[in-house]
């Protein structure tokens, strides 16, 4: 008999620790979502516009010296009559009349974009800008082909699709950032396409996300462990690269190997809210697009035009010089905070010449705001 109340002890003792670690878990997991964070409306005085004829922008990134935009979009809302197809397009913002424009796609080229990047041409004229645009494809997943990167050739307002490049063993990236046509770094969320295992992976911490480098065929990892990598860009100098790392809201660090293209880990940023699309504005600050709550990020994305999930874009002053990082100098403004009503799901931002732009991940429209009186 005492032998049987023992053994009930230790059962009822184990189980109570172990829930009482289920529910510290639990907590953990509701605090790191932002689930009780409060979301404040906050709208600079700019007039706004929403260009609605388009699907969901996935990412936004501007043609250097000039007021072109080229954007990413894939519909993710099956909405009754909806016949928005997944593309790209160009958007002048000295323009805002005159909607986005599409760009020819080859027809054999299966396209489901996400993030995006531009690097010049090093022989374009400011007055003839040229160079390349970098996208993450996803088209291929469905086919059990894994992501590509597609590379295009622009020249004024024409692309012309170069290149595919394969990623048949990372079939979750997300965020690219090209150095050269044949260069570029590519983040991946994930350790695995498995939505099961995805799930696990969120929910039980686990870090699986990483950065690759392309370097001419050349594919190798350099930075891994990172739970959900999703925007990247560098600093101006090209000497720092950024890396958004979303479910721990906060943003990587790396100091860039001039030789190599290795990167060396510095201390993250904690952000307080988790981190989408990075760019730099003309003033040298970086431009965060996020989401402060998680879990209302997770609702929205089943039901998008019911559920509001709250948005929020950030600008970091202190990181485009090539000195030591001083986590003390780095400033941190607010620029756009709305609960979800007027800007849903932000997942992109983009700022130059009183001009910002933003887009949201599972609604369609592209936000334009002007600090001057020509928008409507």
């Amino acid at each position: 008999m005492k032998k049987n109340r023992r053994t009930l002890w230790k059962l009822l003792t184990v189980g109570t620790l172990a829930g009482v670690a289920a529910l510290f878990w639990a907590a953990l997991l509701l605090v790191d979502a932002g689930t009780f964070d409060r979301v404040w409306t906050h709208h600079p005085p700019m007039t706004c516009r929403t260009h609605t004829e388009l699907p969901g922008v996935e990412d936004l990134v501007r043609i250097p010296n000039t007021t072109l935009v080229s954007l990413a979009t894939h519909s993710r809302v099956l909405e009754k009559g909806n016949t928005f197809e997944s593309g790209l397009f160009l958007y002048d913002a000295e323009h805002p009349d005159t909607p986005p424009q599409r760009m020819s796609l080859p027809q054999d080229l299966a396209f489901a974009p996400h993030g995006l990047g531009y690097v010049a041409d090093l022989d374009s004229m400011p007055q003839d800008p040229k160079g390349f645009l970098h996208v993450v494809n996803h088209a291929g997943v469905a086919q059990k082909k894994g992501d590509t990167v597609e590379i295009f050739r622009h020249t004024g307002q024409v692309l012309t699709h170069s290149k595919s490049i394969s990623f048949a063993d990372f079939d979750t990236l997300n965020g690219v950032h090209p150095l050269a046509e044949d260069v570029f770094y590519v983040t991946n969320d994930f350790g695995s396409a498995s939505h099961w295992v995805q799930t696990f992976e969120k929910f039980l911490r686990i870090p699986r996300g990483g950065v690759h480098l392309f370097n001419k065929g050349n594919i190798r990892t350099v930075a891994s462990g990172l739970f959900f990598g999703n925007g990247i860009t560098s600093s101006p100098g090209g000497t720092r690269l950024f890396v958004a790392e979303m479910l721990a809201r906060n943003l990587r660090v790396y100091d860039i190997v001039p030789e190599t293209g290795d990167l060396r880990e510095q201390p993250s940023l904690p952000l307080n809210t988790a981190p989408d699309n990075i760019r730099f504005d003309g003033a040298g600050r970086l431009l965060v697009a996020a989401h402060p709550r998680l879990l209302d990020l997770n609702a929205h994305s089943k039901t998008p035009l019911k559920e509001d999930s709250p948005s929020q874009v950030l600008a970091l002053s202190g990181l485009a010089g090539a000195a030591p990082l001083q986590h003390d100098t780095i400033a941190v403004e607010e620029v756009w905070s709305d609960p979800g009503s007027h800007l849903s799901a932000v997942s992109t931002a983009l700022a130059f010449d009183g001009h910002l732009l933003m887009g949201m991940v599972y609604r369609d429209g592209l936000i334009h705001c002007q600090r001057n009186n020509e928008a409507r």
